[in-house]
This record gives C-alpha cells, sequence and structure tokens, in this order.
C-alpha cells in the first residue's frame, strides 16, 4: 500500500500492485499535512492543522483514534514506535516549533478512560 493525502482533506490509501484506490477517510476539517504509517502497526498516522489521527485499513479506511492539536503550519511528523510517540514541526510566521504526542495516551474516540485528551506537548520553538 501507500497513501496519500492532501488540500481535498481525505486519507487515501492505494495499492501498489494494481495503483487502484483502496478506500478512501471521510473528510477532515482541514487539510492534509503530513502522513506516516505506523513502523509497527497497520496504521496510518495523518497530521492536520488541527489533529492527528490514527487510520486502520480493514475492512475499510477508517479512523479510529485522533488526537486534538494545537499546532498552525504542520508539515511534517515522525512517528517513534520504541516511545510511542509522535514528533510534529510546524512553523508560523518566522517561528518553528516542535509538538511531542504522547501515543499510548489515545483511546478510540480520542478520550482517555476518564474522559481528558492524551497529552501533546510544545517541545521546542524557535526563530
Amino acid at each position: 500500500f501507500f497513501a496519500s493525502g492532501s488540500a481535498d482533506r481525505t486519507v487515501k490509501l492505494w495499492s501498489v500492485d494494481t495503483f487502484s484506490l483502496v478506500g478512501s477517510s471521510d473528510f477532515d476539517q482541514t487539510t492534509v499535512s503530513a502522513l506516516k504509517f505506523h513502523p509497527e502497526e497497520r496504521t496510518v498516522v495523518s497530521a492536520s492543522q488541527q489533529s492527528l489521527k490514527v487510520y486502520s485499513w480493514e475492512p475499510q479506511v477508517e479512523c479510529g483514534d485522533w488526537i486534538d492539536v494545537p499546532w498552525t503550519g504542520m508539515c511534517d511528523i515522525v512517528i517513534n514506535a520504541a516511545e510511542k510517540r509522535a514528533v510534529g514541526l510546524s512553523h508560523q510566521q518566522q517561528t518553528c516549533a516542535v509538538w511531542v504526542a504522547d501515543l499510548e495516551a489515545r483511546e478510540p474516540r480520542g478520550a482517555n478512560a476518564n474522559g481528558s485528551r492524551p497529552r501533546v506537548e510544545r517541545a521546542r520553538t524557535g526563530r
């Protein structure tokens, strides 16, 4: 498989063998800025301007988990499977920021058992 995400606000999964569309997600609120396959799970992680979402593709492409993230100007993400973290880079005007999202804290529909949101930290900001 390979995945695509763009200004059409969807995540699409494609067959490498046939180059045909396997499935498409529902519309996100904003443009999908970055995608990464999780190195240990059969999932795709997407970043948009307002959230980090985790998609599975069996039996269809659907979002199972998400984390609301206050980043603006999202440009890339990296998945650190060993530490169960997603690291995102964003920029706005002359400022860059590094964000760290705890993937262990994610639960279905984005809420922990006590109803709180997973922790997202702005790790570093600079010019």
